[in-house]
């Protein structure tokens, strides 16, 4: 922060870095090669941020579930209780819709993570995906 990056900076390159990373720990695990990065496009970023982001107990500003706009709904979409990673990330909403695409293909949609009997219509099983994931995590030292 003391070189210039915003909270909404910090935010986006954090989305960008997680994404990468859980792509390429996957092509890693399956022995892949990793996919290029795509090119550099032209342009200026948006630099939206919701009006009903505020200071809370996190160090970056968060949407609560119960304010957030009718034009960034789909972020919680499923959720009647605050989830920290998403809310997190709302302050950056085009953040979570990357997080929640991307979790509803590599795992389960963020809306069914906190239901013991969804699996999201995988072939494994719930305890099977949640055995999966946490020998992940674990290797990954994530003690989240």
């Amino acid at each position: 922060m003391d070189a210039g990056v915003s909270r909404e900076m910090y935010v986006e390159i954090l989305s960008v870095v997680v994404s990468i990373l859980a792509v390429d720990s996957f092509h890693h695990c399956l022995g892949f090669k990793l996919e290029p990065l795509p090119e550099a496009r032209e342009g200026e970023p948006g630099r939206y941020r919701p009006v009903e982001a505020k200071e809370g107990p996190a160090w970056v500003p968060m949407v609560d579930v119960k304010e957030v706009a009718e034009s960034d709904a789909d972020i919680y979409e499923g959720m009647d209780r605050h989830v920290n990673v998403i809310s997190a990330m709302s302050l950056v909403p085009d953040a979570v819709r990357l997080l929640r695409n991307q979790s509803a293909a590599m795992y389960l949609d963020v809306g069914d993570v906190g239901n013991p009997a969804s699996n999201g219509g995988r072939a494994l099983s719930r305890p099977q995906i949640e055995l999966i994931a946490g020998r992940v995590s674990a290797l990954n030292d994530c003690f989240y």
